[in-house]
């Protein structure tokens, strides 16, 4: 009897369009946050691009916990093949408001 072994596999993601949205230690990219960047609608009372949306979600798990979890570290590929486009992420972060010292989820839990 050998113990059970587990395998983590994930999509393999499109390394040229690869791109870091925002990091666990609250780096935000808005390299291309600008009227250039393909809006999400052109619909004017949709005035955000596409690339804002991973910060928005980010923005939506801190007060949608109630201001407990943040989901942060968001990078991947933004997969505009599908209809709609769809963002394929890898290796979030997730923080956790009251810092223990066992690190609630993970080395990459840096709390509140």
């Amino acid at each position: 009897d050998s113990p059970t072994k587990f395998l983590h596999v994930e999509k393999m993601l499109d390394h040229t369009k690869y791109k870091k949205w925002n990091t666990n230690a609250g780096m935000v990219d808005k390299s291309s946050s600008s009227f250039e960047v393909e809006r999400f609608s052109t619909s004017p009372d949709c005035p955000f691009t596409i690339d804002e949306i991973p910060q928005a979600f980010s923005h939506f798990t801190y007060i949608n916990s109630s201001r407990k979890f943040l989901i942060c570290d968001l990078q991947g590929v933004l997969n505009t093949k599908s209809n709609p486009p769809v963002f394929e992420m890898t290796d979030p972060a997730i923080h956790y408001r009251k810092m223990t010292s066992r690190r609630d989820f993970g080395r990459t839990d840096r709390g509140q």
